[in-house]
């Protein structure tokens, strides 16, 4: 029964430090109070291949995979709000992100 225990309590304490870690400033709740709108802006990505993979595509995949996260963020994010986790504020859209990154040079 002591063996059974422990294995459990070992196995929990595995599945617990497996967990996801959200990082958050330690002042994060006073300046997130002013705030009503965010945006993500896309990551940087870089993607380092074999000498002789072609740096082209390496560049394209890195172009790619940067719109991709920045799409899962904003998913993983809406999850939260509806999960009421996150209160009070908007997200922007990355398409609407983009665009205003675009225009602004």
């Amino acid at each position: 029964m002591r063996l059974f225990t422990t294995t459990l309590l070992l196995a929990l304490l595995c599945l617990a430090s497996c967990g996801p870690k959200v990082y958050e400033a330690p002042n994060m709740a006073s300046v997130s109070r002013s705030h009503q709108l965010i945006a993500i802006v896309p990551p940087s990505v870089a993607i380092k291949g074999r000498p002789k993979d072609d740096q082209a595509q390496l560049e394209a995949a890195a172009r790619e995979d940067t719109y991709t996260f920045q799409r899962e963020i904003y998913s993983w994010m809406l999850r939260r709000k509806q999960q009421g986790k996150i209160r009070g504020l908007e997200i922007m859209d990355p398409e609407t992100t983009n665009t205003k990154l675009e225009r602004a040079g």
